[in-house]
């Protein structure tokens, strides 16, 4: 018996083979009963009904989903985590602010205790930024009197076959640094990666944080 249902019993009770077992039992069930010539007619069309419905069960099939559409390829904008006299949900609000500058839609921000994320996109943008889809995001956590943030743009280029066709780190950098110039966020960062660009926390988005 294949497995499309969830809870997995729901697999016997919706496959068609139950019906015809229950259309068996609820026969027996009126064969005995049908002596009785006052009920007759209603427990016939009772059980008529029954059977009709658990049919109908039987035949139904689960609506599958449209499958969800692959993530954008994501890079940092900067190697090593920045630092800032800032907020954690100021550097967020800034972030969210100048993603909508940039043209991307959806742009919005949240806070989770000390950290906050901020989000916009996947949005199709032209123009100066050439055509494709773009995606940024920044998180952002408090630590002492500052905040460490770092942000990320994904985005697919359309594929045009030209040889001489950009790729999308060419487009990702004046992407990153106009983002950056509109958050006007600031701050230093250490000229070599260490252990706080491993955290888990720079993984995780805006959704995790409402």
């Amino acid at each position: 018996m294949p497995a499309r249902y969830h809870p997995w019993y729901l697999d016997f009770l919706l496959h068609w083979t139950f019906a015809l077992e229950l259309a068996i039992v609820i026969a027996a069930a009126w064969r005995v009963r049908r002596r009785r010539a006052g009920a007759a007619p209603r427990v016939a069309a009772t059980l008529l009904l029954l059977m009709l419905l658990a049919l109908g069960a039987a035949c139904h099939r689960p609506t599958r989903p449209a499958p969800a559409p692959a993530a954008l390829p994501e890079e940092h904008c900067w190697w090593t985590v920045f630092r800032t006299p800032l907020r954690a949900d100021t550097v967020a609000a800034r972030f969210a602010r100048a993603f909508a500058a940039a043209g991307l839609g959806g742009a919005a921000w949240s806070q989770r205790a000390d950290t906050a994320w901020a989000h916009a996109g996947p949005t199709r943008l032209g123009g100066k930024w050439g055509d494709g889809v773009y995606e940024a995001r920044a998180v952002a956590y408090q630590l002492g009197d500052s905040a460490h943030y770092r942000y990320f743009v994904a985005l697919r280029l359309p594929a045009t076959g030209s040889a001489d066709e950009p790729n999308e780190g060419a487009r990702r950098i004046p992407f990153c640094g106009a983002i950056a110039r509109a958050a006007a966020v600031g701050g230093t960062a250490a000229p070599q990666p260490g252990a706080e660009e491993r955290l888990e926390l720079w993984l995780r988005r805006l959704a995790a944080g409402r």
